[in-house]
């Protein structure tokens, strides 16, 4: 692992752990994954002032100069890091939110870390009126992470591809209302007035031009149009016996980006945390012809399904008064 370090990475390391490379790579590693947060405030600090010149004192001065960094910079910052989080052989990490004395060194592949979360959501959807069970067929939603690929840094989401259909109608679902009936928001009285926690109220309102109603309606006939598409979906590739990973490269400058998506649940079985992109690479489909043609036609048949509810809506509005 310490070949692996940059050299202002390893100079911080020594300053602040004096004793790590003395520790087999097993403690290296479950150290690293539970450090303080003012230990990793420190590396953070030690970083900024090596690598860009930058002093903070705390993390509200952190949090000022990081918004003030450019993305070059911020990726930067990102990758000297990253060995200091990641494992396996792309020092990968997975940017998501993990019990208390848990990490990522809990779980061997992506379906473990996956199912496991499945079965939170689950245990938390059962506690809200109208729950009704749902079938896992694997639940990755944009999960973030970070690692290397081809000795370069990314960023990367990971997504089940049923769920990608979902986020590519769901964006352009806001396009084509938008057409239909235009919209947009407005601080109610209450906006941005402070609560007894130390938070502030959210309380935006939307302005529809007099058809607030009507917005309302198609918007609620969207999601529900969303869900049964999302679902029809997701059975559609848990039903395939082909078992394949799509890797989209969504770089722009100064924010390298993949977005990787897995056709079903059975694939998830295949990817583990530390060979994860040997793994990925082994059922990786390079063709996206398919992908992208099928996401053409979903958009197309909801599109009609929209227009004709919208015209649905108005009729009903003109036949009420």
């Amino acid at each position: 692992m310490r070949t692996r370090f940059s050299p202002v990475l390893e100079l911080a390391v020594n300053l602040l752990i004096p004793e790590y490379f003395s520790w087999d790579e097993q403690t290296q590693e479950k150290f690293r994954m539970f450090m303080t947060s003012d230990l990793k405030f420190k590396f953070h600090q030690f970083i900024l002032k090596e690598a860009f010149g930058i002093e903070v004192a705390d993390d509200d001065a952190f949090d000022d100069a990081w918004g003030d960094m450019s993305n070059h910079d911020t990726t930067k910052f990102n990758a000297i890091l990253l060995p200091l989080y990641g494992i396996g052989e792309d020092l990968f990490f997975l940017n998501e939110h993990f019990d208390f004395e848990e990490s990522i060194l809990d779980f061997e592949t992506l379906y473990q870390y996956d199912f496991d979360d499945f079965q939170f959501q689950e245990a938390d959807r059962k506690t809200r009126e109208g729950y009704c069970a749902r079938a896992y067929c694997g639940s990755l939603h944009a999960a973030w992470a970070r690692l290397v690929v081809d000795d370069k840094f990314y960023y990367a989401s990971l997504s089940m591809v049923s769920r990608y259909f979902w986020m590519e109608l769901g964006d352009f679902e806001y396009d084509c209302i938008q057409e239909l009936i235009p919209y947009d928001f407005y601080p109610g009285e209450n906006h941005g007035k402070p609560t007894e926690n130390g938070c502030s109220i959210h309380d935006m309102r939307i302005n529809a031009n007099g058809l607030e109603l009507q917005l309302e309606e198609l918007r609620q006939r969207a999601r529900q149009y969303l869900e049964i598409a999302g679902n029809r979906i997701a059975e559609d590739y848990d039903n395939r016996p082909e078992l394949h990973v799509i890797i989209l490269d969504q770089s722009t400058e100064g924010d390298p980006y993949l977005h990787i998506l897995f056709s079903n649940w059975k694939v998830l079985q295949k990817i583990h945390f530390r060979t994860f992109m040997r793994d990925c690479r082994a059922f990786e489909k390079k063709d996206h012809s398919e992908l992208l043609q099928r996401v053409t036609d979903e958009k197309i048949q909801f599109k009609m399904f929209l227009d004709e509810q919208y015209k649905d809506i108005m009729r009903s509005k003109q036949q009420n008064g």
